[in-house]
Order: structure tokens, then C-alpha cells, then sequence
């Protein structure tokens, strides 16, 4: 009888997942959640499965996050889980990140990521570590956004040890440097979207923060684009490569599946020269 009692305490504490065309559902215990995907556990759900289901799991939770920033109002700005009509218009992107990130799961602890904006790209990050990681962010942080993604992201993973340096990132980074010489990182991701002509800046900027064995992912624009910041953000990596700051690995991707809007967005993978 007591063993009874012992496993069905044990089973009730399981994550169910179940798939319906239309929907995720989420059983823990006795309590289910669906429809806005509220959650109140961390979700044992990335062992074992690949980009698509990992995607068909947290896709939804994505857009959740996206629908309470519009709600209270925050102004979410470009970031790679853009969608339109529930459908998530950078999937190249997205898959090469998750790749990169879990092909190196065991060597990273901390990431550091300049661009918190709503949030979307640290909710990534603690999906794929179960929230058992480390992370520091930067933003400007403009009205709710930052708020809203901090406790959204702490709902679902309140393991993980999110910390955000709010303020104007070329002041914020480099004093956050001096202070706490002793913060590398594994993993370093720059959503450059933002930074326009102090592109080069923010890069110079981040080295500091690499580790050992470390990947950057750099999110840039075509250099053949009409835009002129967005130009400017292509020739601040191609910039860093000729001057031996970093050292580009494979080549930059197009963030968007749809050819016409890839000229606005390509992404780098690369490693600082250590020392430079």
C-alpha cells in the first residue's frame, strides 16, 4: 500500500506532454494548463527531440510571451521569433541558433546576450537548459518590456539565474566590465538591430566577456541594403574580421525562409581572438 502511495505520488509529479492538431497541452499533477500556455514549472522537454518538436513545443509559449507584451502595451522590436499570424518567419535562423547552442550544451554555463528586448531570445536559451543556466543580458529597456519578459521567463524556469543590466549599452557594457572582471562567457549573442552606427562599438565592447571556448552569434543586415544603419551593422562585422577582433566561422546565413526579405537580415556565427 505504501509503495502504491509512493509511485503515485512519483507519477503525478510527471510532465505529460500531449499533442492535439491545434493545441499543446501541459498536465502537471492534477493541474492543466492550456490555451495561453501559462506555466508555472519548468518543463523537462528538451532531451531527445529535435528542432521541430522542440519548435512545435515552444513555438506556442513564444507567441504566448509575444501576446502578453502587446497586451500591457510594450513596444517589442525585431527579433528572431517575428511572426505574422502565428507563423514564425525566420525558421533558418531560428534552427541554426538551437543548433549551435546545443551542440555545445555541455561547455556552456553562462550566456551573455546584448538585446533583452521582450525577452523571446532568453526564454530560447532557458528552454534549451531547462532554465539550469546562467544568464546576462543587456537592454535599453524602454517601457514594460524587460519587466514583463523577466517574470514570464521566471514563471516557467524559476531555476534559472536571469540577471538584466538595464540602460544605454555602450555605457552599461563597458562599466559592468570593469566591475565584474571575472564574468566570461560561453556563449555570446549581439541582436544588432538597435545599435545602428555603434555597431562596431558594442562589438569591440563584448570581447571582454569571452571565455576560452566561446561562439558569438551576430545578427547583421546585408551590406547591399538600402538602409543605411543596417549597412552600417554589415560593415561593423566585416570590420572586426579584417581587423583580427574576431574570427568568422562558416559563412553569414539569411535569417528569413521568404528571399525577399532576406536582404534585411543575415546572422554570423564567430570567436574572438583572444587577447586582441
Amino acid at each position: 500500500m505504501q509503495y502504491a502511495k509512493v509511485l503515485a505520488i512519483f507519477l503525478g509529479g510527471i510532465y505529460l506532454l500531449i499533442f492535439t492538431k491545434n493545441r499543446l497541452m501541459i498536465i502537471f499533477g492534477n493541474d492543466i494548463v492550456e490555451g495561453n500556455f501559462t506555466v508555472s514549472k519548468t518543463m523537462e522537454v528538451t532531451l531527445n527531440i529535435n528542432f521541430e518538436q522542440w519548435l512545435h513545443i515552444f513555438g506556442p509559449i513564444m507567441l504566448t510571451l509575444t501576446r502578453t507584451q502587446e497586451d500591457a502595451g510594450a513596444r517589442i522590436e525585431g527579433n528572431m521569433w517575428h511572426s505574422i499570424n502565428g507563423s514564425f518567419l525566420r525558421i533558418p535562423q531560428l534552427h541554426a541558433y538551437y543548433g549551435q547552442v546545443l551542440g555545445n550544451k555541455n561547455k556552456i554555463r553562462r550566456i551573455c546576450e546584448l538585446g533583452f528586448n521582450g525577452g523571446h531570445s532568453a526564454l530560447m536559451w532557458a528552454s534549451l537548459f531547462n532554465g539550469d543556466l546562467e544568464l546576462l543580458s543587456f537592454d535599453l529597456c524602454t517601457d514594460k518590456r524587460c519587466d514583463i519578459g523577466e517574470a514570464f521567463i521566471h514563471k516557467m524556469f524559476p531555476n534559472i539565474r536571469l540577471k538584466i543590466i538595464r540602460g544605454d549599452s555602450t555605457k552599461t557594457v563597458p562599466n559592468y566590465v570593469l566591475t565584474n572582471t571575472n564574468v566570461k562567457c560561453d556563449f555570446i549573442s549581439i541582436d544588432s538591430d538597435r545599435f545602428g552606427s555603434v555597431a562596431s562599438f558594442i562589438i569591440l565592447n563584448m570581447r571582454y566577456f569571452a571565455a576560452q571556448n566561446h561562439t558569438v552569434a551576430f545578427e547583421v543586415a546585408d551590406d547591399m541594403s538600402s538602409v543605411s544603419f543596417l549597412e552600417t551593422m554589415e560593415l561593423a562585422w566585416k570590420r572586426a574580421i579584417s581587423s583580427k577582433i574576431m574570427l568568422q566561422q562558416g559563412e553569414c546565413q539569411f535569417c528569413y525562409s521568404n528571399p525577399e526579405k532576406n536582404r534585411t537580415c543575415k546572422f554570423c556565427f564567430g570567436k574572438y581572438v583572444i587577447g586582441n
